[in-house]
């Protein structure tokens, strides 16, 4: 088992046995590749999904704001509406009225709608 290698080094002039060079090992370039590819692959599939999740969620944030939107544009008229309808002259007297305050002078109006 235990090979004599002291004849490649001896000083004495022989014909010199040919050294082997290292052997070339194309298949461990090609294995690396391969499994470097079969990474990227896997997660560029895994970033794809990721990336439709989010739009999907982005997409439907937006409709259920759109929807809010809509109906706080609504009951914000309603209140505008209301409050309109408070503010008109017939409106104040009658609930002055039902107070049984006395009807204002001309001095004492104020304009009420200077928005």
């Amino acid at each position: 088992m235990v090979h004599d290698y002291s004849r490649r080094y001896s000083q004495v002039l022989q014909r010199r046995q040919p050294v082997r060079q290292a052997e070339a090992r194309p298949w461990l370039l090609s294995r690396f590749l391969g499994t470097v590819m079969l990474a990227v692959a896997i997660g560029g599939v895994g970033v794809s999904f990721w990336i439709g999740h989010q739009v999907s969620t982005g997409l439907a944030g937006l409709r259920d704001a759109t929807a809010q939107r809509q109906v706080l544009a609504e009951r914000k008229a309603r209140l505008e509406a209301q409050r309109n309808a408070i503010r008109t002259r017939d409106a104040v007297v009658a609930r002055a009225a039902a107070l049984d305050l006395a009807p204002p002078t001309k001095a004492q109006i104020i304009p009420i709608n200077r928005w």
